[in-house]
C-alpha cells in the first residue's frame, strides 16, 4: 500500500496505542444493526488524486484501503465501486456474489452539507459536515451487512451542490464469535453488577493474553466506574480485540454503560 494509505490506516487505531480510551456506545445515529462503524479522519481529504474517476476501479492500493475498514480477516468480493459527486447520487451494485456478508462503504464529503446513507431505500445513517468542524474532508464508513437477495442500490442523499466522494464493495467477513457462557450467565437477569462487569474486563484481558496482546495499564475512571483501556493497534488489525470483546466483554459492557447512564 502507498504511504497515504497506510497512514490513513493507522489513524483509526494509532489512538488506543497512544493512551487509554474510554469504549463507549455510539451515538444515536451510528446504531446501524448489525454494521460497525467508524468515523473517517480528516486526512482523507485530497485521496480522489489517487482513485480512478466515476466508476469500477481496480487499483490494488484503493481496494486494500476500502477493506481496511470492514472487520478483519475480510476479504473483499469483486472490484470497488467508486463515484465523485455534486449533489445526491444512487450506485448501483447489483446483484450480491456469492459468499457476500455484506458491503463496505466509504463516503468522505469536502463540502460543507448533510450526508445520509440509503440502502435499497431504507434510511442507515448520516453525517453532519461543517466549516468549523473536523468533518469537512471527513465522513463515514462502515460494512453493511447483506440482509435480503436482488439487485441493491446505494443511495447518498446530499444537499445540492455539497461535494463528496462515495467507495462501496462487496465483503466477505468471518462470522463473530459466539458470547461465552461466563457472559450470557452475566446477562441472564437483565442486569450487570459491578462485579459482574469487572470480571468480563478481566476475562477480555485474559482472552487477550492467550492470543498474544498485552493490553498495557488500565485505570478506572471513578466518577463514572468504568475501566478505561486500549487494545494494541496489532490486536485490532490482526481481530484479536474483535473476538475478545465479543466473547467476554461486549454486551456486558454496553449493558453497564447504560445503567450507568440511567442513575
Amino acid at each position: 500500500m502507498t504511504d497515504r494509505i497506510t497512514e490513513l490506516r493507522h489513524a483509526l487505531v494509532s489512538t488506543v496505542d497512544a493512551a487509554p480510551y474510554e469504549r463507549r456506545r455510539p451515538r444515536a445515529w451510528m446504531l446501524v444493526a448489525g454494521a460497525s462503524v467508524v468515523a473517517v479522519a480528516s486526512s482523507l481529504t485530497g485521496y480522489a488524486a489517487a482513485t480512478a474517476t466515476t466508476g469500477v476501479t481496480p487499483d490494488q492500493a484503493t481496494e486494500r484501503w476500502v477493506l481496511s475498514y470492514a472487520r478483519a480477516n475480510s476479504q473483499l468480493l469483486g472490484e470497488v465501486f467508486h463515484t465523485d459527486a455534486d449533489g445526491p447520487v444512487t450506485i448501483d451494485l447489483g446483484e450480491a456474489p456469492g459468499g457476500a456478508t455484506g458491503f463496505v462503504l466509504v463516503s468522505t464529503c469536502s463540502s460543507v452539507g448533510t450526508l445520509d446513507v440509503i440502502v435499497d431505500g431504507t434510511w442507515r445513517g448520516g453525517v453532519d459536515c461543517t466549516a468549523d468542524g473536523p468533518q469537512v474532508g471527513g465522513g463515514t464508513a462502515w460494512t453493511e451487512p447483506l440482509t435480503s437477495g436482488g439487485p441493491h442500490t446505494l443511495t447518498i442523499d446530499t444537499d445540492a451542490g455539497m461535494t463528496h466522494e462515495v467507495w462501496a464493495a462487496w465483503v466477505r467477513e468471518p462470522p463473530l464469535p459466539e458470547q461465552s457462557a461466563q457472559q450470557r450467565a452475566e446477562l441472564s437477569d437483565g442486569v450487570v453488577t459491578r462485579p459482574e462487569y469487572a470480571a468480563a474486563f478481566n476475562r477480555y484481558l485474559g482472552c487477550l493474553a492467550a492470543l498474544g496482546h498485552d493490553a498495557g495499564g488500565f485505570e478506572q475512571r471513578e466518577d463514572y466506574d468504568r475501566f478505561l483501556f486500549g487494545p494494541p493497534g496489532a490486536a485490532v488489525d490482526d481481530g484479536s480485540d474483535e473476538i475478545c470483546y465479543t466473547r467476554e466483554f461486549k454486551d456486558v459492557d454496553t449493558l453497564w454503560q447504560m445503567s450507568l447512564e440511567e442513575r
